[in-house]
């Protein structure tokens, strides 16, 4: 085993990826899982901070080495899952393909996350037709991160301690302020908006010492405490993403530091939990598990929720198995079977109808950035109806203003969930001057109790409409389901039955099944009218 192995940082590996896993399966709310992708940024920044300290300090580092290492334990298994999930949507449905030949150099490359950016792609908006490889934005800051580290680290190195800190207080001030002012949709993949994680994990490294000094009494108590705080910061995170992030960026160093300690790996027992068995496959889970909910979504979206985790947990493990097996295949063998896969994932690509699903995607972009520019400029008011929802309302925008002749209020956003409404309808302007509220939200993930409570009791004084969802998704059962239940608890609210009305009628969708084209946003005015008429 490596000397420097350490059981605690795979605890924190295996930590984060379940919580990713767990947030990517909208059946469970575990809304801040998401965080455990910062937790691998700050994991990322120490170890880097460790290894290049350890080998300048010897006069061994080197720039080829450093690239060298990283491309050999990130690239085999991201070439392997590529082709396997470009083969197995092929072979499916070959539409799950989307825009894969623009997309595969972004994930070839490194830059994925500037690539969602320019597409305007939201990981937020988890429809059938999301890309098998979204959530390969983190890898590409990550490759981003390893590109520039080298230089970062030896101008750190070179320059007085002093000077050193306050260049990585600049740049992680720098970071959080892009974080802050940039549109989330944007910051949540934006390089400079998560480049403090990994800058505090550095941190964390450089200070060890002064660090296990302040906490140098009870620290496997002070573990375990520290440890319970990352678990709440994570699974109930903060009103502020940018907050939660840099709190959890805080606690993981501080862990980080503390299980540095031999002895203190040794008396938390870590090694006890076999979480590290998890941790050291971590990168990989992370990779395939999120590709084989889409491909399930896509195959079979009524699956049972706990089906549904069982199967992926299984796919995922068997194809994690699998890149192993065939890494240990003869050279000639394992060069003839990667040839022959190869060739037909390349004809998969070339032959991906690609052209009438980019065609829809585009014309739906272009109505909705339209209709946000006509919601933005709209008076804070007008008649007594208003309107909230997500982007299948805001694409509704002008069959909505036309039907309702101007006398209705549209607030409609793109990748609006529920969990941000009741801090949206705060000091929500002339809210008292609306008799009735319709609601188009629930086609982003599942909704909780707790959140639509919060939301009926500030609109306790109007009469409520909620509309039910329409999207392939595993959530949109049980989502429908809470929505009927809600007349029986409040007597101001209706259901407008949306899924009812479009169920058996493709042709009122966009390929995503979710969307609405011409006909349906018609259809789909029409409905609201005749519902609030009665």
């Amino acid at each position: 085993m490596d000397k420097h192995y350490s059981a605690g940082i795979d605890f924190l590996r295996a930590f984060a990826v379940i919580g990713v896993i767990l947030y990517h399966l909208p059946q469970y709310s575990f809304q801040g899982g998401n965080q455990g992708v910062t937790i691998f940024f700050v994991i990322s920044g120490y170890l880097m901070a460790k290894n290049a300290s350890y080998a300048y300090q010897k006069n061994q580092f080197s720039w080829i080495g450093f690239y060298k290492k990283r491309i050999k334990r990130i690239y085999p298994f991201l070439l392997f899952s590529l082709l396997i999930f470009i083969l197995i949507a092929g072979s499916i449905q070959i539409r799950m393909l989307g825009n894969i030949k623009s997309e595969l150099p972004s994930l070839l490359f490194g830059y994925n996350n500037w690539w969602q950016i320019h597409e305007k792609v939201s990981y937020f908006d988890r429809f059938a037709n999301s890309s098998l490889f979204k959530h390969y934005w983190s890898l590409a800051v990550e490759l981003q991160f390893y590109l520039v580290f080298p230089l970062f680290f030896l101008t750190v190195m070179r320059l007085s301690r002093k000077r050193g800190y306050q260049l990585m207080y600049l740049l992680t001030i720098i970071s959080i302020l892009t974080s802050l002012l940039s549109p989330f949709s944007i910051a949540y993949y934006n390089t400079f908006a998560r480049l403090y994680p990994f800058i505090v994990g550095m941190f964390g490294f450089f200070n060890r010492k002064n660090i296990n000094d302040v906490i140098s009494s009870k620290k496997v108590t002070k573990f375990w405490l520290i440890m319970s705080c990352l678990t709440l910061a994570v699974f109930i995170p903060l009103p502020s993403f940018t907050g939660s992030s840099l709190l959890v960026s805080v606690l993981t160093m501080l862990l980080l530091v503390l299980i540095n300690d031999k002895e203190v790996e040794k008396r938390t027992k870590i090694a006890k939990f076999r979480l590290q068995y998890i941790g050291k496959i971590s990168y990989e889970l992370y990779l395939v598990h999120y590709s084989v909910f889409i491909l399930l979504v896509n195959i079979a979206p009524k699956m049972n929720p706990l089906i549904e985790l069982v199967v992926v947990l299984i796919m995922t493990v068997l194809m994690i198995a699998g890149f192993h097996s065939f890494m240990h295949l003869k050279r000639k063998a394992g060069r003839y079977l990667g040839a022959s896969l190869v060739a037909v994932a390349i004809g998969m690509i070339i032959f991906a109808p690609t052209n009438r699903l980019t065609a829809d995607q585009n014309e739906l972009k272009q109505e909705l950035s339209s209709n946000l520019k006509k919601i933005e400029n709209q008076p804070n008011q007008k008649g007594n109806i208003l309107f909230l929802g997500d982007s299948v309302m805001l694409g509704a925008y002008q069959e909505l203003e036309d039907t309702f002749s101007g006398q209705a209020t549209v607030d409609a956003k793109e990748s609006r969930q529920i969990s941000s409404l009741a801090t949206i309808l705060q000091g929500y302007p002339n809210l008292a001057d609306y008799s009735t509220v319709v609601i188009g939200l629930g086609t982003n993930g599942i909704i909780s109790d707790e959140s639509i409570d919060e939301i009926l009791t500030q609109l306790k004084d109007k009469q409520i409409y909620w509309i039910t969802i329409k999207c392939p998704e595993g959530w949109q059962e049980s989502v429908n389901q809470k929505l009927a239940e809600l007349p029986s608890r409040y007597k101001n609210v209706h259901i407008i039955d949306w899924f009812s009305h479009s169920k058996d009628h493709p042709e009122y969708f966009y390929d995503d099944e979710t969307h609405l084209n011409g006909e349906g946003r018609s259809v789909y005015a029409q409905l609201m009218k005749s519902v609030l008429s009665k």
